[in-house]
């Protein structure tokens, strides 16, 4: 899809060619290239069986025998490999270019010439590439983390090191809480008897997240049972990308 977005590759037509299993592959990639490209035109092109070598190399000659006066190349990056070896033997012998995109770095290169590859200007944004692959974003919630909430994560953070066995162990605890009634999970020896869990386990206690009686630890809701359950991190990960966006 990235060199179709290049305006340095952009062409006035797009041939999704796709077996019946990928269709919706190609309905997604569509669904993208359209909004971005107006002005190009997306088409399918029906593939047989992924697998029948015979049948693929029919349907490009067939193809290519009906636009012999288009200018076409092929993008061989995608498909099977069947279904790649058939299409760029189709279009080498016809005197078509090909060219493959190297997905490591998002180079072009152009199969049997000698000029270097080409990077790829095109970039797609986060929803654009959930989309790409057939799934959309319903909701885009961007959390309110009170002061003392900020100032927990970051003492956490410091403690990652230092602790990260006792965060893992906090994390287990509190996703066997979800399915638990009251958000209750019991401690066992080992870990009522750990210090470095007392530690961490204070450090929500004193935020109001749970409280520990004995050997039981009771969450507050489930807003902070998911706090405690590794969403403070995704709170920092945030905070630290809205940073970051800001510079």
């Amino acid at each position: 899809m990235l060199p179709v977005l290049d305006e340095a590759w952009r062409p006035k037509k797009v041939v999704l060619a796709c077996s019946a299993q990928m269709k919706h592959a190609a309905v997604a990639l569509r669904a993208v290239i359209q909004p971005k490209c107006p002005g190009t035109v997306v088409e399918t092109l029906n593939l047989p069986n992924a697998y029948d070598y015979t049948a693929l190399s029919d349907t490009f000659l067939s193809y290519l025998a009906e636009h012999a006066d288009d200018n076409i190349a092929l993008n061989v990056t995608g498909g099977t490999k069947l279904m790649a070896v058939a299409a760029q033997e189709v279009f080498r012998s016809a005197g078509k270019p090909v060219f493959y995109v190297n997905v490591e770095n998002d180079d072009v290169l152009v199969i049997g010439e000698k000029a270097t590859s080409q990077p790829l200007r095109a970039k797609l944004k986060v929803h654009e590439m959930l989309r790409a692959h057939g799934y959309s974003v319903s909701t885009q919630d961007r959390p309110q983390i009170s002061r003392e909430l900020r100032d927990l994560t970051a003492r956490l953070i410091d403690h990652v090191a230092s602790a990260g066995r006792a965060l893992g162990t906090i994390n287990a605890l509190a996703r066997t809480a979800r399915d638990e009634p009251n958000l209750r999970v019991e401690l066992n020896p080992a870990q009522y008897d750990s210090r470095s869990l007392a530690d961490i386990l204070a450090l929500f206690a004193d935020a109001g997240l749970l409280r520990q009686n004995g050997q039981a630890l009771v969450f507050k809701n489930e807003e902070a049972r998911f706090f405690v359950n590794g969403g403070w991190l995704e709170s920092h990960v945030y905070e630290a990308l809205q940073s970051l966006r800001a510079t």
